[in-house]
C-alpha cells in the first residue's frame, strides 16, 4: 500500500506498518498453503444450539469455552455438516480452526496448568445434534484424535487442531461430524479460555 511507503520517492523501504502488512500478506499467500497443503474443501460450523460447551452439569451455546470453571473441565462442542463430501472421498488431511474472541482468568494454553488439550471426534453427534450436558462424557468415535496447535494469546488468534488418521477416519461423509475439545484436568489458578461460537469463519474445518 502506497500509504505504507516512508516517502513517495522510496517505494522499497517500508515503515513498520508496511512491513507488518507485507509479512501478513506473505504468510497468508505463501506459507500457510505450504504448511496446510492445498485446501480442497472448507466447512463452517453450524453454530446456534449445535456449538457451545458443557461441564457435565450446565451448558452454554453463546461461545465455545475451553478451559475449566474451577471445579470441572469445560468441553467445547463444535458441529459441522460434512455431508457434501463424496462417499468415496479420500480424506488425507484436515485441520480445525477456532478463533479466540474472549477469555477469563489464566490462559490454560500458555500456563500448562490444565495439561495438554485433547480432541475427540464423533461420526454423527455425541447425543442429540444440539449441545447437551451428557456430551461431556459421551463416547467418541475417535478419542485423542488430533493435535492442538497454538497459544491463542489474544483475541483474533486461532487454535489449530491437526487431525490424526483416526480422526480423519471419523469424519462423516453423510451427515454431521462433531468435535469435542477439552483439557484433561482442573487447575486451581487457571480460568476458562473462550473461543468464538461457530457459524462463521471463527470455527472452520479445512
Amino acid at each position: 500500500l502506497r500509504s505504507n511507503f516512508r516517502n513517495g520517492a522510496d517505494p522499497i523501504h517500508l515503515d513498520v506498518e508496511g512491513y507488518e502488512y507485507k509479512i501478513a500478506h506473505e504468510t497468508e499467500g505463501l506459507f500457510l498453503p505450504l504448511f496446510r497443503g492445498n485446501v480442497a474443501a472448507t466447512f463452517f460450523s453450524l453454530g446456534g444450539s449445535e456449538d457451545g460447551w458443557t461441564d457435565g452439569v450446565t451448558l452454554g451455546t453463546t461461545a465455545i469455552r475451553l478451559g475449566d470453571n474451577g471445579a470441572a473441565p469445560l468441553h467445547g462442542i463444535i458441529s459441522f455438516d460434512t455431508s457434501s463430501l463424496p462417499d468415496n472421498a479420500q480424506i488425507t488431511q484436515a485441520r480445525l480452526y477456532l478463533t479466540r474472541e474472549g477469555g477469563t482468568g489464566t490462559n490454560p494454553f500458555t500456563s500448562g496448568a490444565l495439561g495438554t488439550p485433547t480432541v475427540d471426534v464423533r461420526t454423527g453427534a455425541f447425543g442429540a445434534p444440539a449441545v447437551e450436558v451428557s456430551d461431556a462424557g459421551a463416547l467418541a468415535t475417535a478419542s485423542n484424535a488430533g493435535w492442538a496447535i497454538g497459544s491463542v494469546l489474544a483475541n483474533g488468534f486461532a487454535l489449530g487442531v491437526e487431525l490424526k488418521p483416526v480422526g480423519l477416519a471419523a469424519i462423516n461423509r453423510t451427515g454431521r461430524t462433531q468435535f469435542r475439545v477439552s483439557f484433561p484436568q482442573v487447575g486451581s489458578s487457571a480460568g476458562a479460555d473462550d473461543v468464538a461460537v461457530g457459524g462463521d469463519a471463527h470455527s472452520r474445518l479445512v
